[in-house]
């Protein structure tokens, strides 16, 4: 709704996208609004714990590794370029430009849907950063930017009339489309999938720069969303408690990998092949394992690093986690619960 607080929205039937707040608002603006579904957190699976402990212990050698950060490109935008590059905006036009628009639904007679015209991808990238600009600089409503001061008015300037006019902003608004509907993203479901490209491009840039040192750390997260979808969850106990559920491997407060999360006990993290129900006898991979503590070893393993530390919370601790990991070279530090099987 134009009177919301502005958000990305997409046409009917368009491409509609995450991994940054932007994203997520465009994937989601277009379905309505509701109340996300009740989510008091992902359930942890009871482990009696032991009631023996072992003769032996080795302790797991692992050499700490700084992090390090490769050198920058040499410009802010180029920077920018390698979460966001220039073929995939000239993807995105395409898409946009091949969008049905608003279908046979009646519109008004000289409405702003029949003065649409092409876009570009160079006009692409001034809407893109009229948007970035409204994240900073906060309005009640998109089209209060173009509002000029009155004698018993005064209003801001914004610079950003200089550069597209409010009727063409809300015309790419509604028919910005970031995905290739003909496609077929294998294994990533519905609505994640329009965004998967996108998704893959930015965690790979993420580690482009920053090479991972030996401690990291996975924790649930949410990126903060109020629209209509069935991915969303409202996770009261959290600051931001409503909006889209994602696990997140990080270090340093930055983030390095995400997958995301369908909620529902039939479903989990995305693309994560886990355990459902039972107990596997010798846990080594991440498929003999729950979902919470799958979701673990799959990010490590995205990284493709050899050896490491990760900080986990109780929601994730446990002995098959652990073993898992200690498999693979991977320690782990974290508190735990008391039906975490741990002795």
């Amino acid at each position: 709704m134009m009177s919301s607080m502005p958000r990305v929205a997409v046409g009917p039937g368009g491409g509609e996208f995450n991994g940054t707040d932007f994203q997520i608002e465009a994937l989601f603006e277009n379905e309505g609004r509701r109340r996300g579904r009740p989510d008091m957190g992902t359930p942890v699976m009871k482990i009696r714990p032991a009631t023996h402990i072992g003769q032996k212990f080795e302790p797991l050698s692992i050499e700490h590794r700084p992090f390090r950060v490769h050198d920058l490109p040499n410009s802010p935008m180029k920077l920018f370029q390698t979460f966001l590059p220039e073929s995939l905006i000239d993807n995105w036009a395409a898409y946009t430009n091949e969008s049905p628009g608003l279908g046979p639904l009646p519109r008004p007679q000289g409405g702003r849907q029949e003065r649409w015209k092409p876009t570009r991808a160079s006009e692409l990238w001034i809407w893109l950063a009229i948007l970035l600009y409204m994240q900073v600089n906060r309005r009640p409503r998109f089209e209060d930017y173009w509002k000029s001061s009155g004698p018993s008015n005064e209003r801001p300037d914004h610079s950003i009339v200089k550069y597209m006019t409010y009727p063409r902003f809300f015309l790419l608004k509604r028919r910005f489309r970031l995905h290739d509907p003909d496609s077929i993203t294998s294994g990533v479901p519905h609505p994640f999938s329009k965004v998967a490209e996108w998704s893959d491009i930015q965690q790979a840039a993420s580690t482009r720069f920053w090479e991972p040192g030996t401690n990291i750390a996975v924790d649930e997260g949410i990126v903060p969303f109020q629209g209509r979808s069935r991915v969303t969850v409202d996770m009261r106990d959290k600051p931001d408690g409503e909006g889209i559920k994602v696990w997140q491997l990080s270090q340093c407060g930055y983030l390095l990998r995400w997958i995301w999360h369908i909620p529902g006990g039939d479903s989990g993290p995305v693309g994560v092949e886990f355990r459902r129900g039972g107990m596997h006898p010798n846990p080594t991979e991440t498929k003999h394992l729950c979902a919470t503590q799958a979701v673990v070893s799959a990010l490590i393993e995205s990284l493709h690093i050899s050896t490491g530390n990760v900080y986990v919370d109780n929601l994730f601790s446990g002995v098959d986690l652990f073993t898992v990991l200690r498999y693979k070279g991977i320690g782990a530090t974290g508190t735990v619960r008391p039906n975490a099987g741990i002795y």
